[in-house]
């Protein structure tokens, strides 16, 4: 893919192979990556951005507080076993006061964030069901953030949105989508 198209492509599987050596990063009765694999990820893009945008440094972990939530039963579980097999389920929070506000517009899987007077970067994230344990990581370092979900890449948004970044977070199984996205 990197030798055929003009896209920078980011494989995020060595840092979170390296990081389970010490950790858990994908739910056990899931197929996604739990807040600490989402962290793990993060922390590979932010380093990636940052050879092209030196103002970006990942934020350690231990700045964002961890919050413990109720049971949840994963896709594997459910999907694949039919059991209700109960796992731990948290999320991190920034573990100060952060000025990023949020806007939701589910009907249309669209998810904004913003810092009022900030003047960063602007970023613009295509993203599969992966994207959502990224969402409050990255959003601390921009503007403004973009968020939507599904497979759907419109010119049209990238232009009226002038992002400085535009982030296509998928996992592996979704990458021949790839094929389908019109020139950009």
């Amino acid at each position: 893919m990197q030798d055929n198209s003009e896209f920078q492509i980011l494989d995020v599987r060595d840092a979170l192979m390296e990081a389970k050596e010490n950790t858990q990063v994908y739910y056990a009765t899931d197929t996604h990556w739990n807040p600490t694999g989402a962290y793990v990820a993060y922390h590979a893009i932010i380093d990636e951005l940052n050879k092209s945008f030196p103002d970006l440094e990942a934020i350690p972990l231990e700045q964002f507080s961890y919050q413990p939530t109720p049971l949840r039963i994963g896709d594997m579980a459910r999907h694949f076993v039919h059991v209700d097999i109960p796992e731990e389920y948290y999320n991190y929070k920034p573990g100060w006061d952060s000025k990023v506000e949020f806007r939701a517009f589910p009907s249309i899987d669209h998810y904004e964030y913003q810092i009022p007077g900030s003047d960063a970067y602007r970023l613009l994230v295509f993203h599969d069901s992966f994207g959502f344990g990224m969402m409050p990581f990255i959003t601390q370092h921009f503007s403004y953030s973009s968020f939507y979900g599904g497979y759907d890449i419109d010119p049209f948004t990238i232009e009226s949105e002038k992002p400085d970044i535009v982030l296509i977070l998928w996992t592996e199984r979704s990458l021949a989508k790839l094929l389908e996205i019109p020139d950009l």
